[in-house]
Protein backbone atom coordinates (compact mmCIF):
# COMPACT_ATOMS: atom_id res chain seq x y z
CA UNK A 1 0.00 0.00 0.00
CA UNK A 2 1.39 3.43 -0.96
CA UNK A 3 1.99 6.23 1.50
CA UNK A 4 -0.64 8.30 -0.32
CA UNK A 5 -3.28 5.60 0.17
CA UNK A 6 -2.38 5.28 3.86
CA UNK A 7 -2.74 9.01 4.41
CA UNK A 8 -6.11 9.00 2.73
CA UNK A 9 -7.45 6.16 4.90
CA UNK A 10 -5.99 7.80 8.04
CA UNK A 11 -7.84 11.00 7.20
CA UNK A 12 -11.11 9.09 6.91
CA UNK A 13 -10.55 7.41 10.27
CA UNK A 14 -9.62 10.72 11.96
CA UNK A 15 -12.71 12.40 10.52
CA UNK A 16 -14.96 9.61 11.80
CA UNK A 17 -13.26 9.70 15.20
CA UNK A 18 -13.79 13.46 15.45
CA UNK A 19 -17.49 13.04 14.72
CA UNK A 20 -17.80 10.37 17.42
CA UNK A 21 -15.99 12.55 19.97
CA UNK A 22 -18.18 15.58 19.22
CA UNK A 23 -21.29 13.43 19.47
CA UNK A 24 -20.17 12.01 22.82
CA UNK A 25 -19.39 15.48 24.19
CA UNK A 26 -22.79 16.76 23.08
CA UNK A 27 -24.52 13.91 24.90
CA UNK A 28 -22.48 14.59 28.05
CA UNK A 29 -23.27 18.31 27.97
CA UNK A 30 -26.97 17.69 27.45
CA UNK A 31 -26.93 15.20 30.30
CA UNK A 32 -25.21 17.68 32.62
CA UNK A 33 -27.66 20.46 31.73
CA UNK A 34 -30.57 18.13 32.37
CA UNK A 35 -29.11 17.09 35.72
CA UNK A 36 -28.63 20.66 36.98
CA UNK A 37 -32.10 21.68 35.77
CA UNK A 38 -33.54 18.67 37.61
CA UNK A 39 -31.65 19.62 40.80
CA UNK A 40 -32.94 23.21 40.54
CA UNK A 41 -36.51 22.05 40.07
CA UNK A 42 -36.19 19.63 42.99
CA UNK A 43 -34.90 22.32 45.35
CA UNK A 44 -37.49 24.90 44.29
CA UNK A 45 -40.31 22.44 44.93
CA UNK A 46 -38.85 21.13 48.19
CA UNK A 47 -38.23 23.86 50.81
CA UNK A 48 -36.75 21.29 53.22
CA UNK A 49 -34.13 20.29 50.65
CA UNK A 50 -33.40 23.97 50.03
CA UNK A 51 -32.95 24.51 53.77
CA UNK A 52 -30.54 21.57 54.02
CA UNK A 53 -28.58 22.93 51.08
CA UNK A 54 -28.40 26.37 52.73
CA UNK A 55 -27.13 24.80 55.96
CA UNK A 56 -24.43 22.92 54.05
CA UNK A 57 -23.34 26.12 52.31
CA UNK A 58 -23.28 27.90 55.67
CA UNK A 59 -21.06 25.20 57.20
CA UNK A 60 -18.73 25.41 54.21
CA UNK A 61 -18.52 29.19 54.58
CA UNK A 62 -17.74 28.98 58.32
CA UNK A 63 -15.01 26.41 57.62
CA UNK A 64 -13.51 28.71 54.96
CA UNK A 65 -13.46 31.77 57.22
CA UNK A 66 -12.19 29.68 60.13
CA UNK A 67 -8.93 29.16 58.23
CA UNK A 68 -8.06 32.87 58.34
CA UNK A 69 -9.50 34.00 61.68
CA UNK A 70 -10.67 32.62 65.02
CA UNK A 71 -14.44 32.22 65.20
CA UNK A 72 -16.65 31.77 68.27
CA UNK A 73 -16.83 28.13 69.32
CA UNK A 74 -19.99 26.14 70.02
CA UNK A 75 -22.16 28.73 68.28
CA UNK A 76 -23.79 28.57 64.86
CA UNK A 77 -23.96 31.95 63.13
CA UNK A 78 -26.82 33.39 61.14
CA UNK A 79 -25.62 33.93 57.57
CA UNK A 80 -26.98 36.57 55.21
CA UNK A 81 -25.93 37.88 51.80
CA UNK A 82 -25.55 41.56 50.93
CA UNK A 83 -27.90 41.92 47.96
CA UNK A 84 -28.42 45.71 47.82
CA UNK A 85 -25.47 47.64 49.25
CA UNK A 86 -27.15 50.99 48.44
CA UNK A 87 -29.60 50.38 51.30
CA UNK A 88 -26.71 49.93 53.74
CA UNK A 89 -24.52 52.90 52.74
CA UNK A 90 -25.62 54.95 55.75
CA UNK A 91 -24.26 52.29 58.12
CA UNK A 92 -20.49 52.67 58.77
CA UNK A 93 -20.10 48.95 59.39
CA UNK A 94 -20.91 48.27 55.71
CA UNK A 95 -18.74 51.09 54.32
CA UNK A 96 -16.39 48.73 52.44
CA UNK A 97 -18.91 45.96 51.76
CA UNK A 98 -20.21 45.02 48.32
CA UNK A 99 -23.04 43.00 46.87
CA UNK A 100 -22.36 39.31 47.23
CA UNK A 101 -20.50 39.68 50.53
CA UNK A 102 -21.57 37.36 53.33
CA UNK A 103 -22.55 38.60 56.80
CA UNK A 104 -22.10 36.21 59.73
CA UNK A 105 -23.89 37.17 62.96
CA UNK A 106 -23.04 35.46 66.26
CA UNK A 107 -25.79 36.58 68.69
CA UNK A 108 -24.32 34.96 71.83
CA UNK A 109 -20.84 36.34 71.19
CA UNK A 110 -22.32 39.67 70.00
CA UNK A 111 -20.10 39.59 66.93
CA UNK A 112 -20.68 40.36 63.25
CA UNK A 113 -18.35 39.57 60.35
CA UNK A 114 -18.48 40.72 56.71
CA UNK A 115 -16.68 38.34 54.37
CA UNK A 116 -15.86 38.58 50.67
CA UNK A 117 -15.99 34.97 49.39
CA UNK A 118 -14.75 35.89 45.92
CA UNK A 119 -11.45 37.25 47.24
CA UNK A 120 -11.32 35.23 50.50
CA UNK A 121 -11.12 38.52 52.41
CA UNK A 122 -12.44 39.68 55.79
CA UNK A 123 -14.08 43.03 55.00
CA UNK A 124 -15.04 44.03 58.53
CA UNK A 125 -15.47 42.65 62.04
CA UNK A 126 -17.34 44.36 64.83
CA UNK A 127 -19.35 43.96 68.02
CA UNK A 128 -23.14 43.93 68.06
CA UNK A 129 -24.93 45.89 70.75
CA UNK A 130 -28.30 44.22 71.17
CA UNK A 131 -29.27 46.73 73.83
CA UNK A 132 -29.28 49.53 71.26
CA UNK A 133 -31.60 50.27 68.37
CA UNK A 134 -30.36 47.51 66.11
CA UNK A 135 -33.29 45.32 67.12
CA UNK A 136 -36.80 46.81 67.23
CA UNK A 137 -38.72 46.85 70.49
CA UNK A 138 -41.11 44.17 69.22
CA UNK A 139 -38.52 41.41 69.50
CA UNK A 140 -40.94 38.58 70.18
CA UNK A 141 -43.04 39.09 67.08
CA UNK A 142 -45.02 36.17 65.72
CA UNK A 143 -45.01 36.13 61.93
CA UNK A 144 -47.03 34.16 59.41
CA UNK A 145 -45.71 33.70 55.86
CA UNK A 146 -48.23 33.10 53.12
CA UNK A 147 -47.25 32.26 49.54
CA UNK A 148 -49.27 34.44 47.19
CA UNK A 149 -47.90 32.76 44.06
CA UNK A 150 -47.81 29.29 42.51
CA UNK A 151 -44.01 29.06 42.92
CA UNK A 152 -42.97 26.77 45.77
CA UNK A 153 -40.27 27.71 48.30
CA UNK A 154 -40.54 31.52 48.14
CA UNK A 155 -41.16 31.90 51.87
CA UNK A 156 -37.83 30.32 52.88
CA UNK A 157 -35.61 33.30 51.99
CA UNK A 158 -37.96 35.73 53.73
CA UNK A 159 -37.99 33.52 56.82
CA UNK A 160 -34.18 33.82 56.91
CA UNK A 161 -34.45 37.62 56.65
CA UNK A 162 -36.90 37.71 59.57
CA UNK A 163 -34.57 35.63 61.73
CA UNK A 164 -31.69 37.99 60.88
CA UNK A 165 -33.69 41.08 61.88
CA UNK A 166 -35.50 39.61 64.87
CA UNK A 167 -33.47 36.79 66.46
CA UNK A 168 -36.11 36.37 69.15
CA UNK A 169 -38.98 36.55 66.70
CA UNK A 170 -40.70 33.45 65.38
CA UNK A 171 -42.28 32.34 62.13
CA UNK A 172 -45.15 30.30 63.55
CA UNK A 173 -47.07 29.62 60.35
CA UNK A 174 -46.31 29.08 56.66
CA UNK A 175 -49.18 28.37 54.29
CA UNK A 176 -50.52 28.91 50.79
CA UNK A 177 -52.54 32.06 50.07
CA UNK A 178 -56.13 32.07 48.93
CA UNK A 179 -54.92 33.47 45.61
CA UNK A 180 -51.76 32.93 43.55
CA UNK A 181 -51.73 36.16 41.53
CA UNK A 182 -50.17 38.66 43.96
CA UNK A 183 -47.77 40.87 42.01
CA UNK A 184 -46.33 42.62 45.09
CA UNK A 185 -45.48 41.39 48.57
CA UNK A 186 -47.88 42.69 51.22
CA UNK A 187 -47.32 43.07 54.97
CA UNK A 188 -50.36 43.10 57.26
CA UNK A 189 -50.11 44.15 60.93
CA UNK A 190 -52.54 42.74 63.49
CA UNK A 191 -50.80 44.04 66.62
CA UNK A 192 -50.15 47.77 67.11
CA UNK A 193 -47.00 46.97 69.12
CA UNK A 194 -45.52 45.39 66.00
CA UNK A 195 -45.96 48.39 63.68
CA UNK A 196 -42.30 49.42 63.90
CA UNK A 197 -41.20 45.85 63.12
CA UNK A 198 -43.59 45.76 60.15
CA UNK A 199 -42.23 49.06 58.82
CA UNK A 200 -38.67 47.74 59.08
CA UNK A 201 -39.65 44.55 57.24
CA UNK A 202 -41.41 46.58 54.56
CA UNK A 203 -38.24 48.63 53.99
CA UNK A 204 -35.98 45.57 53.82
CA UNK A 205 -38.37 43.62 51.58
CA UNK A 206 -39.15 46.66 49.41
CA UNK A 207 -42.86 46.12 50.01
CA UNK A 208 -45.70 47.96 51.70
CA UNK A 209 -47.80 47.66 54.85
CA UNK A 210 -51.43 47.24 53.89
CA UNK A 211 -54.74 45.87 55.13
CA UNK A 212 -55.69 42.21 54.83
CA UNK A 213 -56.79 41.59 51.21
CA UNK A 214 -60.37 40.59 50.65
CA UNK A 215 -60.73 36.81 50.49
CA UNK A 216 -57.74 36.12 52.75
CA UNK A 217 -58.24 34.72 56.25
CA UNK A 218 -56.62 36.18 59.35
CA UNK A 219 -54.21 33.72 61.01
CA UNK A 220 -54.73 33.07 64.72
CA UNK A 221 -52.23 34.40 67.29
CA UNK A 222 -50.16 36.28 64.72
CA UNK A 223 -48.69 39.80 64.95
CA UNK A 224 -47.63 40.19 61.31
CA UNK A 225 -48.72 38.42 58.13
CA UNK A 226 -46.50 38.57 55.05
CA UNK A 227 -48.11 37.56 51.75
CA UNK A 228 -45.26 36.88 49.34
CA UNK A 229 -45.83 38.15 45.81
CA UNK A 230 -44.28 37.55 42.40
CA UNK A 231 -41.76 40.34 43.03
CA UNK A 232 -39.81 37.82 45.16
CA UNK A 233 -39.44 35.24 42.39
Amino acid sequence: MSNEAFTSEEGKVSKKLSVYILLALSILLLGAAGYFFYQYQKLSKNPIAAQIKAQEESQKLVAEIGKIMLLPKDETPTVATVSDIDKLKDQPFFENAANGNKVLIYPDSKLAIIYDPENSLIVNVGPINFSGQQIPQAQNIRVALRNGTDVAGLTYEIETTIKDLFPEGEVTLKDQGGFTNYEKTIIVVFNDASKDAADKLAKILNSQVDRLPEGETKPADIDILIIVGKDKI
